[in-house]
């Protein structure tokens, strides 16, 4: 457990400069949440994501970056141990992308 809490920490802290424009929020923690993939791209899925987020879901960007590669590996972890995440995403977008995951 330590490890994931320095993990969320050291995501949060290394946020890509590129999101400054959006206006970026923790969303609540996420019921009945799943990771799927689409075509390529990684999706959480969870009705508790914001209505903003279109058809409630947040892609995680698979670009081949070691940030992007950590969020995913995260997710998968936290999905196999079948526990609750928080995600930081833009909150006017409607394509939603998880920006930090905790």
């Amino acid at each position: 457990m330590k490890f994931a809490r320095v993990l969320a920490i050291a995501i949060v802290l290394t946020l890509p400069a590129g999101i400054v424009d959006a206006r970026p929020v923790w969303s609540d923690n996420l019921e009945g949440w799943r990771l799927v993939l689409v075509e390529g791209v990684a999706y959480i899925t969870s009705q508790s994501l914001p209505q903003n987020c279109s058809p409630r879901r947040a892609a995680i960007p698979m670009t081949g970056a070691e940030y992007d590669k950590a969020i995913y590996s995260f997710a998968l972890d936290a999905r196999r141990s079948g526990v609750s995440i928080r995600v930081v995403i833009d909150d006017e977008a409607t394509d939603c992308i998880v920006l930090g995951i905790q």
